[in-house]
């Protein structure tokens, strides 16, 4: 099952799915409820910071669909 289908079955009545890969966050890739997306949007702190604070789900996904890819040698 693909990563953002894993958050959505996996978010429950929490306000954010969060992704984790090998202990590392991906607050980029998280799911929010709309509410919470309106309410981050002013906030000039790090998202992994604010999300940490509302009620929320880590979601263990493949780390191959979360992969940081910044130059086309990391698609090797």
């Amino acid at each position: 099952m693909g990563t953002l289908l894993d958050l959505e079955r996996r978010i429950g009545d929490n306000e954010v799915a969060i992704p984790i890969s090998s202990g590392v966050l991906h607050p980029l890739l998280s799911l929010l409820r709309p509410k919470v997306a309106d309410s981050i949007g002013s906030d000039r702190r790090p998202l992994k910071e604010q999300l940490s604070e509302i009620g929320h789900i880590l979601v263990e996904v493949d780390e191959r669909s979360v992969k940081n890819i910044n130059s086309p040698e990391d698609l090797d």
